[in-house]
């Protein structure tokens, strides 16, 4: 199995999810197995994604307290819950899985696993894991913000803050995975990407090569965004 890197210009949120679908959708239609690990940032940077089944309505309170303004916001087709893009550093992960029976959350599980290795001795919690036991997307009429509630296997910093955090979605047998690391210095520091790449390459026992995003992929995506991530028929879905 081959596997890609792909470094991606700063784009809306609209457009990115918009990107990792597409993407989605080569790999799907490719007959070569292959992996894809995106690396992406947003424009405006203060932009916020929220969980594919999470209410509009309680996720416009959570972003207005923060002045996200609403063309800034996009509900991702993975699940999980709120996630503020304000100084993190955003990945996708696209792969065939043939496993139907295996869960999204243990494979979830054991990327998480993989990539924390890496972060070992850098002052962060990689130790056990967290009660999953208090998330949901919706919790007494309020929504659910991501980096409030750690589930098994995510990365803490040493205060036990959540810093590393992902929502996965299962399309037939492809797996998109949308991971955010939320450090102040998480888009400068080269450190914390290499430790996802090679996280991410330990789970596959292979070395990603890298390449550019094809031009006509990136226009699929724009067109994609209007007519899809940008309506309000796909942002106030529920």
């Amino acid at each position: 199995m081959k596997g890609y890197l792909i470094n991606t210009k700063p784009l809306t949120v609209h457009q990115h999810m918009a990107v990792d679908e597409i993407l989605k959708d080569e790999v799907y239609n490719n007959k070569e197995r292959q992996i894809i690990l995106r690396f992406f940032n947003w424009q405006p940077k203060d932009s916020g994604t929220f969980g594919y089944a999470q209410f509009f309505k309680e996720v416009l309170e959570k972003v207005s307290a923060k002045n996200i303004p609403y063309e800034n916001i996009v509900r991702r087709p993975t699940g999980g819950g709120i996630v503020f893009h304000l100084d993190d550093i955003t990945f996708s992960l696209i792969f065939p899985h043939e496993n139907a029976v295996e869960k999204p959350q243990d494979i979830y599980d054991k990327l998480h696993n993989k990539i924390k290795l890496h972060f070992r001795g850098e002052n962060f919690n990689t130790q056990g894991e967290v009660s999953k036991e208090n998330y949901a997307p919706s919790l007494k009429n309020q929504a659910g913000q991501c980096f409030e509630n750690p589930v098994s296997n995510d990365i803490l910093d040493a205060d036990g803050k959540k810093v590393l955090g992902g929502a996965i979605r299962r399309f037939d047998n492809i797996i998109l995975y949308q991971g955010s690391f939320q450090t102040s210095n998480a888009r400068t520091n080269k450190q914390i990407k290499q430790n996802i790449i090679k996280g991410v390459e330990d789970f596959f026992g292979i070395v990603l090569k890298s390449k550019d995003i094809e031009p006509a992929t990136l226009e699929q995506a724009k067109q994609l965004s209007q007519t899809k991530y940008e309506t309000e028929g796909w942002i106030k879905k529920f």
